[in-house]
């Protein structure tokens, strides 16, 4: 069965640090990679429903893939400190 592209994106208040990490294969011939970084390295407890829930329906993150992104930059920056809690979910069809 077809699939149709999904792409969500969005304030998702959860911190999800590193997670997330996936096969380079899955990315072949895109312009991401399967190890994902980010500055933000505190995982929370929305952030592990979060990861848990979009994995469970064949999403993956594309934050910290890309060339643009490569860091995994701060999403939220205040004077008393910075997160990532803005997050780009996709599935393999969204990458096309």
């Amino acid at each position: 069965a077809n699939t149709l592209p999904v792409i969500l994106l969005g304030d998702f208040n959860a911190r999800i640090g590193l997670s997330n990490q996936l096969d380079d294969f899955i990315f072949e011939d895109t312009n991401f990679s399967g190890k994902r970084n980010s500055l933000d390295t505190v995982i929370n407890t929305r952030g592990n429903y979060l990861v848990k829930n979009m994995e469970e329906h064949g999403l993956f993150l594309l934050n910290g893939r890309s060339v643009s992104d490569n860091l995994g930059e701060y999403t939220f920056m205040t004077r008393t400190g910075k997160s990532t809690i803005d997050h780009v979910w996709s599935n393999t069809n969204g990458l096309d």
